[in-house]
């Protein structure tokens, strides 16, 4: 019959920056998902280190911190305060992104907007300028279809002129031929 596997057991040490052992035991001092250079130095002051090795069947791992208890409970301060720091700093940064979003579209609006005045107002300098170059070219046009003061009574040169009446004559011939009917003609 095969055995079990034995539990893989590690002796986590803790020292100071000088070498002394502050906590050493079978349990890790701290959460082991986080690196331990945001949990230790916290916990047991600057410089402190952590080491941990697993345990051999002949291996022992002495306790050697008495106020274990004393150590979760600044750790877990340690990590409510900087969670709430996190929470803090993640919240300050959503509030930064949200105003520096709203400025950003308020910009592009006033940009937008005086874009569009100065489209307006270049469209309009050039119908001005249009009308100005209209005028100045049908101006010679128009001054000679428009009578002045000095012409406006008098008889234009293309009316039709009737001939003096003196020139005309009007005749009605009555005869023995078939023809009949006015005959116009100028007297001679």
């Amino acid at each position: 019959m095969a055995s079990a596997p034995a539990l893989a057991l590690n002796c986590y040490t803790v020292r100071d920056g000088g070498g002394k052992i502050l906590h050493q035991s079978v349990r890790p001092p701290v959460d082991m998902s986080y690196p331990f250079s945001a949990t230790i130095p916290p916990i047991f002051g600057p410089g402190a280190s952590m080491v941990f090795a697993p345990l051999t069947g002949q291996d022992h791992c002495p306790e050697v911190d008495s106020d274990i208890l004393l150590n979760e409970a600044r750790y877990a301060r340690h990590k409510a305060e900087t969670e709430a720091q996190n929470q803090k700093a993640l919240a300050e940064a959503q509030v930064r992104m949200q105003a520096q979003a709203q400025a950003q579209a308020e910009a592009d609006a006033r940009a937008m907007t005086q874009a569009a005045v100065a489209a307006l107002e270049q469209a309009e300098a050039e119908a001005q300028r249009q009308l100005r170059q209209n005028r100045e070219y049908f101006r010679p046009t128009i001054a000679a279809i428009r009578p002045s003061e000095a012409t406006h009574n008098a008889r234009p040169a293309f009316a039709w002129q009737a001939p003096p009446a003196s020139s005309v004559q009007v005749q009605y011939q009555s005869s023995s031929r078939r023809t009949s009917g006015f005959r116009f003609g100028r007297r001679r």
